[in-house]
């Protein structure tokens, strides 16, 4: 069955190439934001990557 997006929440994702893309997270307890409420991408240090996928 499909992730829902709500499945997705915190996660990010990139294209890695065709119709692949990698679903990742930022792998901090807590993790690091702007004081915006973004992600603070200068604090981030490891990550866990989650799948690999085919979203066609």
């Amino acid at each position: 069955m499909p992730r829902t997006d709500s499945d997705r929440k915190g996660e990010l994702a990139v294209d890695v190439s065709g119709n692949y893309r990698m679903i990742f997270e930022p792998l901090h307890d807590p993790i690091p934001k702007k004081d915006d409420g973004g992600l603070n991408w200068e604090e981030v240090t490891k990550i866990q990557i989650n799948e690999i996928e085919d979203y066609h």
